[in-house]
């Protein structure tokens, strides 16, 4: 009996430390845990900032683009305004006027379709 009560003892006493070993690793791995998800939160908010910085001037540039072209399209039809006005007064010192107006409808036309 004295064997038996000696051995249990021994056995509950391996129980236990197994068992505070057995938490500790538990903890370990809760605090890894803990550890990953806040990093994993770090990586995510990283991620967010870049990509709205990458939008950001994604947006600038595009507005850029948008802002030269409708200003490249107002100075080109300009320019082609004022030649075709110039090159239409000059023709009736040229040109007889069924003539002109042949050309004016020409000029027209060309325009339009560019």
């Amino acid at each position: 009996m004295i064997d038996l009560t000696s051995e249990k003892e021994q056995i509950m006493n391996k129980l236990k430390e197994k068992e505070e070993v057995i938490n500790q690793l538990n903890t370990k791995v809760l605090n890894l845990e803990t550890e990953i998800n806040n990093r994993q939160t770090q990586i995510e908010n990283r991620y967010s900032e870049l990509h709205n910085q990458i939008k950001s001037i994604y947006n600038d540039f595009s507005a850029r683009i948008t802002s030269g072209k409708i200003f490249t399209d107002v100075i080109f039809d300009s320019v082609i305004s004022a030649y075709k006005s110039g090159f239409i007064e000059f023709l009736p010192e040229y040109y007889a006027t069924d003539e002109v107006a042949n050309r004016v409808k020409e000029i027209e036309r060309a325009s339009e379709t560019i």
